[in-house]
């Protein structure tokens, strides 16, 4: 006899926030986004990587809001997630950034949707920040790039259990390779057979990105990590001409709009994922 009355089971989310050299303000925020939160059955877990008591000052602040881990870490953003996979408990694994914050009902949205797909081994979703598609869908080695980014990557524990952020690559990792780790991660589930779809309406915030000239040595380190995987995932010259081609583009298009800081920045992204597809792995 079936038990009409019997509860669904709740699903548990691991949210692993590795920290560094962010503001009191950010981290505040997204605490409080997390406070916020109409599904309840989570836990934060913080790889702190700085050497002063910020997030503990902080944490302060939000005693009995949600359950949560404090571990310390050296600095590398890919170092950091690894050690926090190694305390995660939960059924469902989230990467969210120092600086990005939740709307009230995104972990129950995600939740719904994994339930409904049980077939799904995860879920990927936008951001504010930059341009993403609108059209929901499977995730494939050819549109991983954009429609993964870690802070809105939601992925089942048990069927990401042996994957590895590549500690060589991402913010921190003390390589010419600046970012690409949570596109490696993504592409080792997806060469593992695991299916992943991207729903647009799963949107995280985040502030929007930098194009002043400042930040020029950053683009170019990321393109490097860009670079990196896929030459690491072999993927095929003419793949690599169309990444390398796309900035170059945005770059031409933004200088003859009379955009120089822009132009600039992609100018930078377009270098850094050459140099990271040549050099030897």
């Amino acid at each position: 006899m079936v038990n009409m009355h019997a509860k669904t089971p709740t699903l548990k989310f691991s949210l692993i926030l590795a920290t560094v050299d962010r503001s009191d303000a950010d981290l505040s925020r997204l605490f409080d986004s997390l406070r916020r939160q109409t599904h309840r059955t989570f836990e934060v877990i913080i790889v702190d990587q700085n050497t002063d008591a910020r997030v503990a000052n902080i944490l302060a602040n939000f005693q009995g809001c949600f359950g949560y881990t404090h571990l310390t870490s050296d600095r590398g953003l890919s170092k950091a997630r690894n050690k926090g996979l190694e305390h995660a408990t939960g059924e469902v694994l989230a990467f969210p950034d120092d600086d990005c914050w939740y709307d009230p009902d995104l972990l129950a949205t995600v939740a719904r949707l994994l339930r409904a797909h049980p077939e799904w081994d995860g879920i990927t979703g936008s951001s504010t920040a930059g341009a993403w598609g609108r059209t929901a869908g499977r995730i494939t080695r050819g549109n991983a790039w954009s429609r993964g980014i870690s802070f809105s990557m939601f992925l089942r524990r048990n069927r990401v259990a042996g994957n590895r952020f590549d500690e060589t690559l991402g913010v921190g990792a003390g390589t010419p390779w600046g970012s690409g780790e949570e596109t490696d991660y993504l592409l080792q589930a997806l060469e593992a057979g695991l299916v992943v779809h991207y729903r647009p309406e799963v949107k995280v915030n985040h502030p929007p990105w930098d194009f002043s000239a400042g930040s020029n040595s950053k683009a170019r380190a990321y393109g490097r990590g860009m670079g990196r995987w896929l030459k690491k995932h072999r993927f095929g010259p003419h793949e690599v001409a169309y990444h390398v081609a796309r900035p170059l583009a945005a770059s031409a298009i933004a200088f003859l709009r009379g955009d120089r800081e822009k132009a600039s920045y992609r100018w930078a992204t377009c270098i850094g994922r050459f140099e990271g597809w040549v050099k030897d792995l």
